[in-house]
């Protein structure tokens, strides 16, 4: 089957795994085989209800893996795939919650759930990547990018309270990061805090002095905040003898 998969031959390793599954219901690696082609399948077809139909047959397939071997880790992420490919949001989560309480720490794990997580932001539901980034953030509590990318996703949402919170919590983790920096200035200046968000672009300048943008930004910021500062000086008038000059 595996030489049929990666040859693109996903119907016919559909019709060998039900074939044999009928003999061998119980088989882990002939449902996970299935799944795998029908998740592609699913992937590739045109028409909705055929990649509904194909995705659900994966879910069914993935369940019946999973309770024959409930630890492994690619029948998991799998399951993940079509509960994503599905938009069930709300099932996917605690999935992904109870994957990465299984496995603590495993970079694997970690990378697999960031899939879906840049997959939402791609699809323009920063919402739902920040609830997978809050998840990702807990199951890593020394990631402080874990939860600027929570924060970072909060911010496109909409929320601008709760992800600047959120980007706060991750400058006390990594006060060095620059582009944290520079976000929570970005968010204070949509706010309207003018001085504040001067504050954390002068941070970020001095924590990146060589990106231009950032400087770019502080000059900008700079000359919102007191436009007179960021104008040019004008040269000294001739003063008649004894005077001061008068700039």
């Amino acid at each position: 089957m595996k030489d049929l998969y990666d040859r693109g031959s996903d119907d016919e390793v559909v019709k060998l795994a039900e074939e044999y599954l009928k003999k061998s219901p119980g088989d882990a690696d002939i449902r996970y085989a299935a799944a795998r082609s029908l998740i592609r399948l699913g992937s590739l077809a045109t028409v909705v209800a055929e990649s509904q139909q194909s995705f659900l047959k994966a879910y069914n397939h993935l369940q019946a893996a999973r309770a024959a071997g409930p630890s492994r880790l690619e029948i998991r992420i799998a399951l993940c795939d079509v509960l994503y490919h599905l938009k069930r949001h709300e099932a996917l989560l605690p999935e992904i919650g109870s994957l990465l309480a299984e496995h603590p720490g495993d970079s694997k794990t970690l990378d697999g759930v960031a899939f879906y997580a840049e997959e939402y932001l791609k699809d323009g539901q920063a919402g739902r990547a920040a609830d997978v980034y809050g998840l990702l953030a807990r199951a890593a509590p020394g990631s402080a990018a874990l939860v600027a990318n929570q924060g970072t996703a909060l911010l496109v949402s909409g929320d601008l309270d709760g992800g600047l919170a959120t980007l706060e919590r991750a400058a006390r983790m990594d006060p060095a990061d620059a582009d944290t920096a520079h976000n929570i200035a970005q968010a204070l200046l949509y706010r309207g805090d003018i001085p504040a968000a001067l504050e954390w672009f002068e941070k970020t300048s001095k924590a990146s002095p060589e990106t231009g943008r950032f400087v770019l930004d502080l000059a900008v910021v700079k000359a919102i905040g007191s436009p007179q500062e960021a104008l040019p000086r004008r040269p000294c008038e001739p003063t008649p003898p004894l005077s001061r000059p008068s700039c």
